[in-house]
C-alpha cells in the first residue's frame, strides 16, 4: 500500500511419533517402553512494515499460536507379570495438553544521520497452558500416581522483552553496532515419563527463563565484495535457566528451573571468494559460561 507493506504468514505443523526402545540401554532391558505423540499447531503472524522517506519507520505486528498434544506411555520395569492388569506394563500414563500464545510486536526505526542509525522495539507475550496427566496403571503404586486420579495443572503468564541497536555505517560496505537484546523462553508443565507419587499441580510446572545482555559488532565487506567478514562480542544473564533433570530413583525426566548462567564470548567469521571456483570459508569462537 504505497509506503506500507502488510505480511501474513501462516503456519500447520502436524507431527506424529511412535517409539518402542530399551530404556536402561543395558543388554538385559530390565526397562522397556513403549510410547505415543500426537502434536497439532497452528499459527498466524501478521506484519506491518513502512518505508517512509523520512528519518522514521516502524514495523508491528501481532502473532497467535495454538496446539493440541497427547501422550501415551507403557513401561515395563524390571519384567514382572500384573496379575490384575493381565499385562507386564508396570505402568501405563495418558496425558494431553493444550494451549494458545499471542503477542504483539512493534520496532522504530531513527536515521539519526546519513551514517548513525537507531531502532528500539518490543515484544509483549501471553502464555496459557493445560494439561491432563493420568496412571491407567500404576504398580508398583509405592511411587507411582495413584491410578484412576487425573493430575490437572495449568500455566499462564505474561512478559515484555524490549531491546536497542544503535548502528553506525562509515562507508557502504562497512557496519558498527552496539546493542541491548532481552529474551524470553516460555514456562510451561512438565510432561514426565512416569508420573510419580509426589506430583502436584504446582511441582510439574516450570518457570519462563530470561535473558538480557549486551553485543557489539562489526561486520564488513572488502576486495569488491569478494571478502566477508564479522567479529561479533557478547554478554548475557539468563534468569531461571530452564534445564532437564533425571531421577534415577523415580526413573523420571523433569524440566525444572536452575539459577541462572553468565555467558561471555568472542565470535567471527570470514567467507573470501579466492578464485573463482575456490572459495575459503572460517569461523572461530570462544565462549566462557559460569553456571
Amino acid at each position: 500500500f504505497d509506503d506500507l507493506t502488510l505480511t501474513s504468514t501462516t503456519g500447520y505443523y502436524d507431527q506424529t511419533v511412535q517409539l518402542m526402545a530399551v530404556s536402561d540401554w543395558s543388554p538385559f532391558a530390565a526397562i522397556w517402553a513403549a510410547s505415543r505423540e500426537t502434536y497439532e499447531l497452528v499459527t498466524e503472524e501478521l506484519r506491518l512494515s513502512s518505508e517512509f522517506d523520512g528519518p522514521l519507520n516502524f514495523m508491528a505486528g501481532l502473532y497467535y499460536e495454538t496446539f493440541d498434544r497427547s501422550y501415551f506411555n507403557s513401561a515395563d520395569l524390571f519384567h514382572r507379570f500384573d496379575a490384575d492388569s493381565q499385562t507386564y506394563a508396570a505402568v501405563m500414563m495418558d496425558s494431553s495438553s493444550d494451549g494458545d500464545y499471542q503477542s504483539a510486536f512493534a520496532q522504530v526505526t531513527w536515521d539519526i544521520a546519513e551514517n548513525l542509525e537507531l531502532s528500539a522495539g518490543a515484544r509483549y507475550s501471553d502464555d496459557e497452558k493445560n494439561m491432563n496427566i493420568e496412571n491407567l496403571i500404576a504398580n508398583p503404586s509405592l511411587f507411582l500416581y495413584p491410578e484412576g486420579r487425573v493430575l490437572r495443572s495449568g500455566y499462564g503468564d505474561s512478559n515484555i522483552s524490549p531491546e536497542a541497536t544503535l548502528s553506525w555505517y562509515p562507508d557502504e560496505d562497512q557496519t558498527v553496532y552496539i546493542a541491548y537484546k532481552t529474551g524470553y523462553k516460555a514456562g510451561g508443565i512438565s510432561n514426565p515419563f512416569l508420573l510419580s507419587i509426589n506430583a502436584t499441580p504446582d511441582n510439574v510446572k516450570f518457570q519462563p527463563e530470561e535473558a538480557k545482555g549486551f553485543e557489539v559488532g562489526y561486520k564488513a565487506t572488502a576486495l569488491e565484495r569478494r571478502l566477508r567478514y564479522d567479529l561479533v562480542a557478547y554478554s548475557y544473564k539468563y534468569e531461571d535457566l530452564q534445564v532437564v533433570s533425571y531421577n534415577s530413583q523415580t526413573i523420571n525426566f523433569t524440566i525444572n528451573n536452575a539459577a541462572s548462567a553468565d555467558i561471555q564470548g568472542l565470535q567471527g567469521s570470514l567467507e573470501w571468494l579466492a578464485l573463482e571456483d575456490l572459495t575459503l570459508r572460517g569461523n572461530f569462537g570462544y565462549n566462557k559460561a559460569e553456571y
